[in-house]
């Protein structure tokens, strides 16, 4: 979530992270139109630049949350705890981006979310994961007796 404005955001990739096969790309397109509350992020384009000498790759994306949402804590969780704490130069800036184990420490009861919102969370992780597997979210669900919208 670059800026956390609502605005597309860009942020830089490694090599290895770029490459997406047609099976991939074509899952990934059904699933934004079949899944409008997916949480993957929405790419505008991957550019690369070329600054003193080395090649910068640049992804553009729609941000998760619209800048009606204002947001009084930021996470960057990634289901780790290696070296996975804000450095003291993150947590001096005005709108810190903390992560896995702040959020642990700070929040140690983790989330709580009504039953509906809870069912609905998991359904959608649920996609979004099939589409990370390269696996058709609609046929995935529908061979398990799962919903497809």
């Amino acid at each position: 979530m670059p800026g956390g404005s609502g605005q597309p955001g860009s942020q830089t990739i490694k090599k290895g992270h770029r490459g997406v096969d047609s099976t991939g790309e074509t899952t990934y397109k059904k699933n934004l139109n079949q899944n409008p509350r997916t949480l993957l992020p929405k790419f505008y384009g991957l550019y690369c630049v070329q600054a003193g000498g080395k090649n910068i790759r640049i992804v553009v994306m729609n941000n998760l949350l619209p800048r009606s949402v204002k947001m009084h804590l930021k996470y960057d969780l990634k289901g780790s705890t290696y070296k996975r704490r804000a450095s003291q130069k993150e947590r001096e800036k005005v709108f810190p981006t903390y992560k896995d184990l702040d959020f642990m420490q700070d929040i140690p009861d983790g989330l709580f979310l009504d039953s509906d919102m809870y069912n609905a969370l998991c359904k959608t992780l649920q996609r979004d994961c099939l589409v990370r597997s390269n696996k058709s979210p609609v046929k995935e669900l529908n061979s398990r007796g799962g919903q497809s919208s």
